[in-house]
């Protein structure tokens, strides 16, 4: 979704996606929204729990359940 920039593999993650969120003058968002907003879609169109937290990366379901919207 986000382009390939050097800025992403520094930590520098969070300022940058505020610099594209303001050139595209739409709120800023955070990367915890952005998986949030994930999560709550996948399960919207039932996609299974499991297969969501294996996409996310987690191994504990109450730590998907804190992004579901």
């Amino acid at each position: 979704v986000l382009p390939h920039w050097r800025h992403f593999s520094t930590n520098e993650q969070s300022s940058q996606l505020k610099i594209i969120c303001r050139s595209l003058m739409i709120p800023e968002v955070g990367f915890k929204d952005l998986r949030a907003t994930f999560i709550t879609h996948c399960l919207q169109h039932r996609i299974p729990m499991g297969t969501i937290m294996r996409i996310v990366g987690h191994t504990d379901i109450s730590t998907t359940n804190e992004y579901v919207r």
